[in-house]
């Protein structure tokens, strides 16, 4: 009666797997767990005299059960850790206790206890993946998906040595206050165009440290799924590119930026004016060219010296940078030459602001008693140019101004 009491504490226990087979592997008892766990990983429902083998649907983990059984069955008690299941369904490790059934010393079936090992290797995969995510030079966060504004529920130690900021200033927020009031950025249009459609992105961002320090981050967002393809997570990776940043900078400027005027030079030119022709016979995105050296300028360094002629370079630039319109772009593309694009503006829109430009350069007085005046030449893009052809238009009627009294725009070649 004891032992009925027993059997039946194990049969009907939540958490003990057990189930016994006859000698032709058919059920002869199993507890509610196991029950449970077979129509988990198999998605079957066993019953009491049910071939237990019909029930595996993998042919390797049916092969192996019968092996494991007959062992037992010919009189062997031993124990394996292994990993039984459907892939699409569910497959993780047990530890089988494997033991003949006797009646009467005549062995009648096996019995085998069997227990779950999937806590356990998640617990341990979960403290590697701790130490591993700890170790890593990355700041990482984990944002919940399924929550209002995807607040974080994780981040290691990286992300406060790189931010500054706590678990306690980060749990349970959404990313964004790194970006402080710094949110007009293409990166982060891009970022949340990808957390839309649920896609992975790569970006490069100005953020915030929480002392204020601005420092760029190299930003990498990937949606986490589970079995079934729902979002459930969002990783995040934070890396501080700043110093790299800073020496790409440096790097472009030395080769786009002039260094005397800080204006863009002749190789940012024509690589800008090879891609707005593009544009302009892909989508007709038309722009006009300015193209103006500075008159008599030989006349100010014999005269004056070269510092002086580098101050009115200098302050003749400053002037037009703070002159020209946000959308149109000032270039340095010789010694006293200069071009500016004008975009999206008609041709005669293009005159009138460069006039106005023409006329305030007249009335600087960089040097004393000496009137510093340009000789302009300006054209509109036209469907049979390429950057060689508006170029030497731009600049024939620039030295026809120069030929013809100079202090003035010239905007019709006057010869065919």
């Amino acid at each position: 009666m004891q032992q009925d009491t027993l059997l039946n504490s194990i049969l009907t226990s939540a958490d003990i797997i057990f189930f016994s087979l006859d000698l032709h592997y058919c059920y002869i008892d199993f507890s509610t767990k196991h029950y449970e766990t077979m129509k988990k990983i198999w998605g079957v429902e066993i019953a009491k005299n049910s071939n237990m083998l019909n029930c595996i649907q993998d042919e390797k983990d049916r092969e192996k059960a019968k092996y494991n059984f007959d062992r037992a069955l010919n009189g062997e008690k031993f124990t394996l850790k292994e990993d039984y299941g459907d892939n699409k369904l569910f497959r993780t490790s047990w530890e089988d206790d494997y033991f003949p059934i006797y009646e009467n010393g005549v062995i009648i079936g096996v019995g085998v206890v069997v227990k779950d090992l999937s806590t356990e290797i998640d617990k341990e995969r979960g403290e590697i993946f701790q130490k591993l995510i700890n170790i890593t030079k990355s700041g990482v966060v984990i944002a919940d998906a399924g929550l209002e504004d995807n607040p974080i529920i994780f981040m290691n130690d990286a992300f406060e040595t790189i931010t500054g900021y706590s678990k306690d200033d980060v749990i349970g927020k959404n990313c964004r206050f790194l970006q402080g009031d710094d949110k007009d950025q293409p990166g982060i249009n891009i970022m949340r165009k990808a957390i839309l459609n649920q896609k992975s992105c790569e970006v490069k961002v100005k953020n915030y440290k929480k002392d204020g320090t601005l420092f760029y981050n190299l930003v990498v967002i990937t949606p986490l799924f589970d079995d079934n393809g729902k979002l459930i997570y969002y990783a995040g990776f934070q890396n501080d590119i700043t110093d790299l940043y800073l020496i790409q900078e440096k790097l472009n400027e030395q080769t786009y930026i002039d260094e005397l005027t800080k204006a863009y030079n002749r190789k940012a030119f024509n690589e800008r004016l090879a891609n707005d022709i593009e544009l302009f016979h892909r989508y007709n995105h038309h722009f006009s060219i300015a193209m103006f050296d500075i008159d008599n300028f030989k006349h100010i360094n014999d005269t004056y010296g070269h510092d002086a002629g580098d101050k009115v370079l200098l302050e003749l630039s400053n002037h037009i940078k703070s002159t020209i319109r946000k959308s149109d772009i000032f270039y340095r593309i010789g010694g006293e030459e200069f071009v500016i694009l004008f975009y999206e503006t008609s041709l005669e829109n293009a005159i009138m602001l460069m006039e106005k430009i023409r006329i305030s350069i007249q009335q600087l007085r960089i040097i004393k008693n000496e009137m510093i005046t340009i000789s302009v030449g300006l054209t509109q893009i036209d469907t049979k140019d390429d950057k060689n052809s508006i170029f030497k238009r731009a600049d024939d009627l620039m030295y026809y101004s120069k030929l013809h009294g100079k202090n003035m725009i010239s905007t019709i070649t006057p010869h065919v």
